[in-house]
């Protein structure tokens, strides 16, 4: 907001500039976040899952594990993506490219959710890099109104409609969840990519959620609360309350309209007062 109490630069939403698709050549170079050398704990986690769990889904190793453990690994990866990468985020929050798991999205999620970094934090820092001239206001905005307006809207829906909400199934879908969600091995490339980097990581940003995993079993009319579970399982972010309204509200219908049209969250019309 600027001094005068008005949406900067006019407009109160940049939804429309977040979509822009890369062309024949792919992604502009991208910045990836530092390496994480994992601690002792982390290293001893590993090692009694590796030895416990021997068939757990996925793959689990210190190659591959890279996630914050600490507030201070969390405000490293805060400020190299705040310099390095939210100048492209706005443009390109919704694309998807081959072999690119990341592309310009913060990975911080899991660090939120977790209560490693505080959300005000994170806004304060972006909201930092555009007064100072080193982002875009679509990539600001953008970024600002998923941590201060869509989580907080959906922690809202949890709490208000919990514990009914679990088993909301509006469409009556009953399938089984496909077994390839715990393999990855299908013959449709999106979901091969989505899920394998999911049990190679733990890690899908939103597109590859919604508009693929999330799609794909709503096209084909599996149990909204099975779909939840998966969800809850494989991703390193995944903590109920901001999951699971995204997935059975926004990803699976199954809640009647309720994410779209929560009263909770609707302007009171006191205009016959």
């Amino acid at each position: 907001m600027d001094a005068e109490g008005t949406p900067m630069g006019g407009q109160w939403n940049y939804d429309a500039e977040n979509r822009t698709a890369f062309g024949k050549s792919g992604p502009p170079e991208i910045t990836d976040l530092p390496q994480i050398e994992p601690d002792t704990i982390t290293r001893d986690v590993i090692a009694e899952v590796t030895s416990t769990l021997t068939d757990h889904p996925g793959n689990l190793s210190l190659e591959t594990f890279n996630w914050p453990v600490t507030r201070q690994q969390a405000f490293i990866w805060l400020k190299h993506f705040i310099a390095h990468i939210l100048p492209r985020f706005g443009d390109y929050q919704d694309a998807m490219w081959t072999k690119e798991p990341f592309l310009y999205h913060s990975r911080i999620s899991a660090a939120l959710n977790t209560k490693l970094i505080n959300p005000r934090e994170v806004i304060h820092a972006a909201e930092q890099a555009y007064r100072e001239g080193s982002a875009p206001l679509n990539a600001v905005e953008g970024f600002i109104r998923q941590i201060l307006g869509w989580r907080e809207y959906v922690r809202g829906i949890y709490w208000h409609y919990m514990p009914d909400y679990l088993d909301m199934n509006t469409l009556s879908a009953g399938n089984k969840l496909p077994e390839f969600y715990w393999t990855g091995k299908t013959e449709y490339r999106c979901l091969a990519e989505a899920i394998g980097q999911t049990l190679d990581i733990g890690y899908a940003h939103h597109i590859q959620r919604l508009m693929v995993t999330g799609l794909f079993a709503l096209l084909v009319g599996v149990r909204p609360r099975e779909v939840h579970e998966w969800y809850l399982a494989v991703y390193v972010d995944a903590v109920e309350w901001v999951e699971l309204p995204n997935t059975l509200g926004m990803s699976q219908y199954a809640d009647g309209g309720i994410m779209l049209q929560s009263p909770i969250l609707r302007p009171v019309n006191t205009s016959s007062a």
